[in-house]
């Protein structure tokens, strides 16, 4: 009888053992699901605390020295040679600025489009925002390629062809910005001015210079 009462006891035992590892199991899948929510809490919150994060006055301007450094480089031409190509070898026209001031002045355009692209990037409800960074990515792609047509091909026919291009973009950029958000359009007013001056010294000198890498010969004299 005692032999019968173990056994009993222990089939008990061992049922209450397997009803008890599902309970365990779940309570387990509970706590990870638990932990796991939490995570995923914390690493949302985490990247909207990245993603809003306004970027500061200071970092544009210190960008906008950057880039306008690289650019400098990108010429692949020391000023020296730069100022000799533009001042003595080419004819340019009678309004045409000092070689000197065309670093002022870009660093100017580059910080106040940099700003443009702020705006760009941490308002998402800009109409047409696409279409204004596309148009960004092709001022910069004209900005850092404009050195090569220019001081190492020599071309001044090119060199018309970028800076009108960047003049068409500016004003594009303008009139797109302008129809929703007038901020955002007062950012492309100095490329606009300054491309558009600088179009038409460089029409002037495409047109009273030889292309030596296109092998054109001036329109007029």
């Amino acid at each position: 009888m005692n032999t019968a009462f173990i056994h009993a006891s222990q089939i008990k035992k061992r049922g209450s053992e397997e009803t008890s590892e599902p309970l365990q199991l779940l309570k387990l899948q509970r706590n990870m699901s638990g932990k796991s929510r939490h995570l995923n809490i914390a690493s949302n919150n985490l990247k909207i605390s990245i993603m809003t994060k306004e970027i500061k006055w200071w970092q544009v301007v210190l960008a906008a020295i950057v880039v306008s450094t690289l650019g400098a480089f990108s010429t692949g031409v020391g000023k020296k040679n730069q100022r000799k190509l533009y001042e003595r070898k080419l004819k340019q026209a009678p309004w045409a600025p000092p070689a000197k001031l065309f670093g002022p002045a870009w660093m100017v355009n580059n910080y106040f489009l940099l700003r443009a692209l702020k705006q760009l990037l941490e308002n998402k409800n800009i109409p047409g925002k696409k279409k204004l960074l596309l148009k960004q990515a092709a001022i910069w792609a004209i900005f850092f390629s404009f050195g090569y047509v220019y001081f190492q091909k020599k071309s001044p026919l090119l060199a018309a062809i970028w800076t009108l291009a960047d003049a068409w973009l500016g004003v594009s950029s303008f009139t797109n910005a302008l129809r929703s958000n007038k901020r955002l359009a007062f950012d492309y007013l100095p490329l606009l001015a300054w491309t558009g001056y600088a179009g038409t010294v460089a029409v002037y000198q495409a047109l009273k210079n030889p292309d030596s890498f296109l092998n054109t010969p001036a329109v007029t004299k």
